[in-house]
């Protein structure tokens, strides 16, 4: 899906704010068409724009003020961040010009001083993922003239085929998708609730350099970063006469991952309701280490889990009390708790990673902080759990069933999320199948639940999925309004 074309097909185009977008004398051939590689420099600098201005690809250190990363790869090829090899968007040759391009009319600013290492004069590209890159002023303020004039007429607006469909068939690796659902790709938004909520926390005249109306940003619960995401994804409703494209891809570990920044799978919670208000999200309560119980339990019918028994039928409460105990918030507790179900040890370290050139936290530390951590980790509660945890881990990898599967080379914590993951997309498809015999509209996949357009019985998809699968597992249901 070419995002991009919203800044083309706009009735005043994003190069009517920016002149350095606007192809000069060079960039045209004799018959004063404009030159391919012209185009392609462009095209690639509106997906970034529009990727940069939706917070994405936020630069580690520095993105709160605004930059963001490019890996090198992407532009010419090489190896990503995790070791593969890509091929990149352009030659290298013209890479090199449109850094020259980019730079030269003030469309983003590239300072490699703030990479773990400058990057040398013969190739610019070259050097630290890091890399700094962000959105000039003069491209911040045609951004913001673009927005208030925005509008595409119903001849450049785009009719998109409803009938195609949203999981890829095939994994990145070319391996066939073990997951058996489908459902559609495309999914209608509320373009006039996101437009709405975008234009009330405008201000009309910019008071001490800012637009933005922070007081009502607040009201609505969201930060100024969720606008611009917002009105971008609006921008692209509109080209797509008001629907968002949801597409998937399966990972080797059997989750479902959203492929492209306008999947609702990675929008936050809190600017759901401005999307696809009065809706349902529907997911598994505690996921894995309710998945630790039931999979120990299935081998081993002695198996108890007493404590973890009890924080699955009173998880919200159980949680509060470990977060004033330890002084933290529940959000942060329950990502602890889940971390450790996936094998994150009870322990709080920081250290240098000479392999990425990066600092690296255990899971405890990052989720916690030092001192809530360390109450955490000698909370005699917390103790419990772990220990039942690992009881019922244990049994899991002794069980050949469950891991006979697994990849090759998987450490003992890969080989625990693995079997935990292929179990969830099992319990996911057995919803999904649930929801789609109740002919209910599918929105959204998350990776243990589903935004879904009405309510279902739920109660139907909790005794299938224990027909099918043995496992007892509780869904939890929520409003989207």
């Amino acid at each position: 899906m070419e995002t991009e074309k919203v800044f083309e097909l706009a009735d005043k185009p994003l190069w009517d704010f920016h002149n350095g977008l606007m192809p000069q004398d060079e960039h045209k051939n004799k018959d004063g068409s404009v030159k391919k590689h012209f185009l392609r420099m462009r095209k690639e600098a509106l997906k970034i724009i529009i990727k940069a201005s939706s917070n994405m690809s936020k630069h580690k250190t520095l993105g709160s003020w605004g930059w963001f990363s490019i890996h090198y790869s992407y532009l010419y090829g090489g190896k990503n961040n995790d070791g593969k090899w890509i091929t990149g968007v352009m030659g290298k040759p013209l890479a090199l010009r449109f850094l020259d391009w980019v730079q030269g009319k003030k469309i983003f600013v590239i300072d490699a001083t703030i990479a773990s290492y400058v990057s040398s004069p013969s190739d610019p590209l070259k050097g630290h993922t890091t890399k700094g890159w962000k959105l000039t002023n003069e491209t911040q303020q045609a951004l913001h003239q673009f927005r208030k004039v925005f509008s595409i007429s119903e001849k450049h607006k785009i009719l998109p085929d409803l009938t195609e469909t949203a999981i890829l068939d095939l994994r990145k690796d070319g391996e066939k998708r073990k997951s058996e659902v489908q459902i559609p790709k495309w999914i209608m938004v509320d373009t006039k609730k996101m437009i709405e909520t975008y234009g009330k926390c405008i201000i009309t005249k910019k008071i001490a350099g800012n637009r933005y109306d922070t007081k009502q940003i607040q009201l609505f619960g969201l930060e100024k970063e969720d606008l611009d995401r917002l009105w971008n994804l609006y921008a692209i409703a509109e080209l797509y006469n008001g629907y968002l494209s949801q597409e998937y891809e399966e990972k080797e570990f059997g989750r479902l991952y959203g492929n492209s920044f306008q999947s609702l799978q990675f929008v936050p919670n809190k600017m759901l309701p401005y999307i696809i208000p009065k809706t349902w999200d529907y997911d598994f309560e505690a996921c894995h280490p309710a998945l630790l119980s039931e999979l120990s339990k299935k081998v081993d019918k002695n198996h108890t889990t007493p404590e973890l028994d009890k924080y699955l039928e009173n998880r919200k409460q159980a949680r509060n009390q470990i977060s004033k105990k330890i002084k933290s918030n529940e959000e942060r507790v329950k990502l602890a708790i889940n971390s450790i179900a996936y094998g994150a040890p009870m322990k709080l370290r920081e250290w240098f990673d000479t392999e990425t050139n990066k600092n690296k936290k255990t899971a405890l530390l990052s989720h916690l902080g030092k001192t809530s951590g360390e109450l955490f980790i000698k909370n005699n509660y917390v103790i419990s759990l772990h220990k039942e945890m690992e009881e019922c881990k244990r049994i899991i990898l002794n069980h050949s069933p469950y891991t006979n599967k697994c990849p090759k080379k998987l450490k003992r914590n890969q080989i625990i999320a693995y079997v935990l993951q292929q179990n969830e997309r099992e319990l996911l498809e057995i919803m999904i199948e649930e929801i789609q015999k109740q002919q209910i509209g599918i929105i959204a996949l998350k990776h243990d639940g589903i935004i879904i357009d009405k309510k279902m019985d739920d109660k139907k998809a909790e005794k299938k999925i224990l027909e099918k699968t043995g496992i007892k597992m509780s869904i939890d249901k929520k409003r989207i309004a």
